[in-house]
């Protein structure tokens, strides 16, 4: 049975009310909504599309409870103080940060199917 969909932290439109010093919600929210985007056009299956929702929405819960901005170096800090965390938060915060810096998600973060790496491996290792 299809888990049914969450509704998404960065649809909330009740939170678009800021208070002074949370301006920086307004960038997290969009990108955040592109790395979920970015999941979805590549078809991830239900876990990876999930862990990357909750990592995200609860670095965002971090930073407002402790009223800190979004940085990288937060990112990490949260990620190394809070965890141990699912497989999967540690890459979602990694193509968060891309979208932040570069407006995309570069290669080396990219989701890549395994079926296909697999498949690809096998195809180049084939001896004539």
């Amino acid at each position: 049975m299809a888990r049914p969909k969450k509704d998404l932290f960065y649809e909330n439109k009740q939170q678009k009310k800021l208070h002074s010093g949370q301006e920086w919600l307004v960038a997290y929210d969009d990108n955040c909504k592109k790395v979920v985007d970015y999941l979805v056009q590549k078809s991830v299956g239900n876990t990876i599309y999930y862990n990357t929702i909750n990592s995200l929405e609860k670095l965002r819960n971090f930073l407002l409870q402790n009223n800190k901005d979004y940085s990288a170096e937060e990112a990490a800090l949260w990620f190394k103080d809070t965890g141990p965390y699912p497989k999967g938060y540690q890459s979602a915060l990694f193509r968060l940060q891309d979208i932040f810096d570069y407006g995309t998600i570069q290669p080396v973060n990219a989701f890549q199917c395994l079926f296909l790496i697999i498949r690809s491996f096998k195809v180049l290792g084939k001896r004539k």
